[in-house]
C-alpha cells in the first residue's frame, strides 16, 4: 500500500508541474542589423546553378522562391527559409523603368534569425511585369545575396486564359 501511494504521489507531481521551453533571444548588444541598400546587395549576387539556388549557406529557401524566373498572377509570396541563429535576412523586391535603373518597390526590415532557426516574410510584388526578388543574407563578414524574377501577370489574363481552358474543354467528346 505504501508503495502504491508512493507511486500515486510521484506520477501526480509529474502531471501537476507544467515543462516550458523558451528560445533564448540574442542579446541587443549582439544584434547588429546593418541598414544596406539595394546597390550595395546587388554586389554580393552569386550566379549559382538552378539546383543549388535555393541554399544560401546561411539560409536555405523552404517556400515563396523556387525557380530564378517564373510567372505569377499573385500580388503577394510568403517566403519562408530555415536558418543558422543570428543570420541577418533582408529582401528586396525591384522593378526596372525605361531607363534601366532600379525602382525599389518593397524592402523588408532587417530580421535576425532566432534560436528557432526560421524566417517568413510576405513579400509583395507590385508591379505588372518584371519583379526582381533580391534575398541577402549575412552573418559577421560573410554575404550572400541571390536574385529571383518574377514576370507577374494581370488577372484579366488569368481569367482569359481559364475562359479558353473550359471552351477546349468543350470541344472534346
Amino acid at each position: 500500500m505504501n508503495k502504491q501511494f508512493v507511486l500515486f504521489l510521484l506520477t501526480l507531481m509529474l502531471l501537476l508541474v507544467p515543462s516550458v521551453v523558451f528560445a533564448s533571444p540574442i542579446p541587443k548588444e549582439e544584434v547588429a542589423v546593418s541598414s544596406i541598400t539595394l546597390e550595395e546587395t546587388l554586389q554580393y549576387l552569386q550566379e549559382v546553378e538552378e539546383d543549388a539556388l535555393l541554399d544560401l549557406g546561411l539560409i536555405k529557401i523552404k517556400k515563396g522562391l523556387s525557380k530564378k524566373e517564373e510567372p505569377t498572377f499573385a500580388q503577394q509570396k510568403n517566403v519562408s527559409a530555415e536558418g543558422q541563429e543570428g543570420v541577418e535576412v533582408i529582401i528586396f523586391v525591384y522593378y526596372k523603368d525605361e531607363q534601366g535603373v532600379a525602382q525599389v518597390t518593397f524592402q523588408s526590415p532587417a530580421q535576425v534569425i532566432g534560436a528557432s532557426g526560421i524566417y517568413n516574410e510576405t513579400i509583395s510584388l507590385d508591379t505588372i511585369g518584371q519583379n526582381y526578388v533580391v534575398v541577402y543574407v549575412q552573418k559577421e563578414e560573410q554575404k550572400i545575396a541571390r536574385q529571383f524574377q518574377f514576370n507577374r501577370k494581370k488577372q484579366e489574363t488569368k481569367i482569359e486564359l481559364q475562359s479558353k481552358r473550359y471552351d477546349i474543354l468543350k470541344m472534346i467528346p
